[in-house]
């Protein structure tokens, strides 16, 4: 009898300790708008910076898959990890925000390089029907840094220090963590790849017309739509409400993320990943609506719960429902693509919501992320009306 591959062994651990480091990194710049404002900028300024910094990710998106796909994912991962960190050293060294937004070029570059690899790295990890599984595992390791992030950010912002040396001790901090990260990863071994893996890869267009995933594309997109207002604005809204520090939500947020990933991490397997994608969604329209009547550091953390558990659903089913439909030679981009709806997601919210916030308050901006996230959840659940009805049989979902 042969024995199945394990999935949970050092080299997981050391990426998910690397990703960990990685995402404490990424997450201390929910702090990035005080740097914004610190430099005169608005709501909507903020908004605009992380939009053009969008293109970093977006037009590189054709090749990224590619480069993972024919590079090996350690590489790929190693190079986001060390352009991330110079990214960070490079924003405090300018006073401009022209610069700044072509700073974030590079920064989501780096992100994105580093997402798609981690993505790919993780499902060659896993025997094929714990894929999800091993995702959602792995993606405990960014709610991990979720947490710390934004509570070392709240503790550096709260010392009595002047303010360019908070700022050089922010972004150094930023940097030291990524390029932590980047030694760890410097030391894995490759993955190995399922068999079909060594075939020749498809040119990218080519392969999103053949493998198109579908309506996959607008939920992925929606999902970072919703995402960009914990990643950059809550601290501006926390700011509008007199609120001194932002960590209660993040910790909510990860730690219910993280109970419901360990709990439940078979749920997409056992349950079906349409109906996990949808009642996830539904859940984080519901911590929307919540967040609106936030007024103290300590109602963050019904909301965020919430959130937490709706994005714990959400993301490991959408990934791998959106890779399946690529061949193992084509996994890196396959996630690439899912990624890239994603982009797309972000540069919409960055600017978009930045934009409503400037104008209309968080409020209205608040109930418009609601209602869009559920309308978007009622159009998959009615496309995948089949699977996610079909008598609870996950058969129908695989």
């Amino acid at each position: 009898m042969i024995e199945p591959p394990r999935l949970y062994t050092r080299q997981y651990f050391q990426l998910f300790i690397a990703v960990i480091l990685y995402m404490t990194g990424l997450s201390l710049q929910v702090h990035f708008g005080e740097y914004v404002a610190y430099r005169h900028g608005s709501e909507s300024t903020l908004g605009w910076i992380m939009g053009i910094g969008m293109a970093g990710s977006l037009l590189a998106r054709p090749w990224i898959g590619s480069w993972v796909d024919q590079l090996g994912t350690k590489p790929v991962l190693f190079g986001g990890a060390v352009v991330a960190g110079a990214a960070a050293v490079a924003f405090r060294l300018t006073a401009s925000l022209t610069v700044l937004g072509g700073l974030q070029i590079a920064a989501t570059l780096a992100n994105a390089l580093f997402f798609t690899a981690v993505a790919a790295h993780t499902a060659h990890l896993a025997p094929p029907r714990r894929r999800a599984e091993s995702l959602g595992t792995m993606g405990m390791a960014g709610f991990g840094g979720m947490i710390i992030g934004p509570a070392l950010g709240d503790w550096i912002f709260a010392r009595p220090l002047p303010e360019t040396v908070r700022f050089t001790v922010f972004f150094m901090t930023t940097a030291s963590a990524q390029w932590i990260a980047a030694g760890l990863i410097a030391t894995l071994r490759p993955p190995r790849v399922e068999a079909g893996a060594d075939a020749l890869p498809e040119p990218f267009f080519r392969a999103l017309r053949t493998h198109w995933p579908g309506m996959i594309l607008l939920v992925g997109a929606t999902f970072t739509l919703a995402q960009t207002i914990p990643i950059r604005f809550l601290e501006r809204f926390a700011e509008a409400q007199g609120i001194a520090n932002i960590r209660n939500f993040f910790f909510a947020y990860a730690a219910s993320a993280i109970a419901l990933r360990m709990i439940g991490r078979r749920v997409p397997e056992l349950f079906g990943r349409r109906r996990t994608l949808v009642m996830g969604f539904v859940l984080m329209a519901g911590g929307y609506l919540l967040l609106r009547g936030v007024r103290t550091e300590l109602q963050f953390f019904f909301p965020a719960i919430v959130m937490g558990a709706g994005h714990c659903f959400i993301y490991p089913s959408l990934i791998d429902l959106g890779a399946e439909r690529f061949p193992p030679a084509q996994r890196g981009m396959g996630t690439s693509i899912i990624l890239g709806a994603g982009d797309a997601g972000f540069l919409a919210g960055y600017v978009g919501w930045g934009q409503l916030i400037s104008g209309a308050g968080f409020a209205i901006t608040f109930q418009v992320v609601a209602g869009w996230v559920l309308l978007v959840a009622a159009l998959y659940a009615w496309r995948e009306r089949r699977a996610i009805f079909a008598q609870f049989d996950t058969a129908a979902d695989r």
